[in-house]
């Protein structure tokens, strides 16, 4: 019975590691309201956790828009929406798709 709780529980591993997000934490600034909902899905769906701006938690990454915005707390790194595709696409966050 462990062996098989031990093979569970390298799959559950295995699976979060093969997203692009995988067991990150993220915050959101400077994005409109309409822009947030999108963002926030598609860093989920890449297995990261968006936090509040409230949340006590320092978070592996605060996401700015391309033109910038000021981040008034610690993080561990600040990047763009740029920076979240690979190839360097733009996420545009009002329709929720690369442009």
């Amino acid at each position: 019975m462990g062996n098989e709780i031990e093979k569970r529980g390298v799959q559950f591993i295995k699976k979060r590691r093969d997203k692009i997000f995988a067991g990150q934490t993220f915050v959101l600034y400077g994005f409109d309201e309409e822009g947030i909902p999108a963002l926030t899905a598609y860093i989920k769906e890449g297995g990261g956790v968006v936090l509040q701006t409230s949340d006590r938690r320092i978070p592996d990454f605060a996401i700015v828009p391309m033109d910038g915005f000021p981040v008034d707390r610690t993080v561990n790194n600040i990047v763009t929406n740029t920076w979240m595709l690979p190839g360097g696409l733009l996420f545009n966050p009002y329709y929720g798709s690369i442009i």
